[in-house]
């Protein structure tokens, strides 16, 4: 039995309807630390919370129910039939046609569309997607509730969300709307996706605009998010939609972002002091930077090998988004 020290005095102040106590409880049944750990008292806690308005109680509600749906789905609909951009809830009132994740738009032959559909038609009949979809629907109003308080944590989950498409509700001006509040409160992973949004643009929704993008993603990576700086570092070295080239300001953003773990800089680093672009040459630093990362990155072992090998020319064209 584990100890419940406090846990009767926050437990009396839930029973009051006081929403932060009825959070701390729900916290205490879901972490299992000051008492017996139980899931299905936890949610039916959260969920007092949440319906007394406790914000953080809406957004821990609506992503554990979309996280439960999510599971479901991915064991009822198979991968050939993940749909990326298009709602599979309104088959037979949509156009059906799938945006890779490369922002490129396929539009697939007859027989795989017809794949795909069977695969969605068999799925949506059977119980467990019913339930799924409408645990989702639940979560997405509690993640709504909870964005509308402001908490930035929601407004990016509904984000990526309104994006996924497939069995998800697929509404990609409200992905943009939430994306952009979240970016405004400093979330850097939303920032980051932003920018990739205004540089691409949306039909219909959103306006290639490079220099916001630009903007945006020189936010996201003085936030610290390391994506960004390893993005950023590229452009500055290429050339890309930046105002001048940078190099030597690339690999200071490449160092950091190196420094902190994130491989795809690990590897532009190594370029970076290979080839002596925007740093003093340093062959040996970069295959040995390559070397204690290898087994990290498959990129990452087929350039140490280039390197050790010395067969092919490596250069700026190598460096990983």
């Amino acid at each position: 039995m584990k100890c419940n020290y406090n846990f009767d005095e926050i437990l009396a102040k839930a029973n009051q309807n006081d929403p932060e106590a009825q959070y701390a409880v729900a916290n205490a049944y879901l972490e299992g630390k000051i008492i017996e750990k139980n899931i299905q008292l936890g949610m039916e806690w959260d969920e007092k919370a949440a319906q007394n308005g406790h914000a953080i109680a809406q957004f821990q509600l609506g992503h554990m129910k979309a996280r439960e749906a999510t599971l479901v789905f991915s064991d009822l609909i198979p991968p050939y039939a993940n749909c990326f951009g298009v709602d599979m809830n309104t088959i037979g009132h949509a156009p059906v046609f799938i945006p890779l994740q490369n922002n490129v738009i396929e539009f697939k032959k007859a027989e795989d569309l017809i794949k795909i559909v069977e695969a969605y038609e068999k799925a949506r009949v059977k119980p467990a997607y019913q339930d799924a979809r409408n645990q989702l629907m639940v979560g997405i109003d509690w993640l709504e509730n909870a964005a509308a308080q402001g908490l930035t944590e929601a407004q990016y989950e509904l984000a990526e969300i309104y994006k996924i498409g497939g069995p998800f509700p697929y509404d990609v001006k409200r992905s943009v709307l939430f994306m952009e509040m979240a970016s405004d409160k400093g979330h850097r992973v939303a920032t980051v996706t932003l920018s990739e949004m205004c540089g691409r643009g949306i039909k219909g929704v959103l306006e290639v605009d490079k220099a916001k993008s630009l903007k945006l993603l020189k936010k996201a990576s003085r936030l610290g998010e390391l994506s960004a700086q390893n993005l950023l570092a590229i452009k500055l070295i290429r050339g890309e939609d930046v105002e001048y080239k940078d190099p030597e300001g690339a690999v200071q953003l490449l160092e950091k972002a190196a420094a902190a773990g994130f491989i795809k800089a690990i590897h532009n680093l190594a370029i970076c002091l290979y080839i002596g672009e925007g740093v003093e040459q340093d062959q040996e630093r970069a295959i040995t930077l390559l070397q204690a990362n290898d087994e990290r990155d498959e990129l990452v072992a087929k350039t140490l090998n280039q390197m050790l090998s010395g067969t092919e020319e490596i250069s700026i064209k190598d460096l990983s988004k």
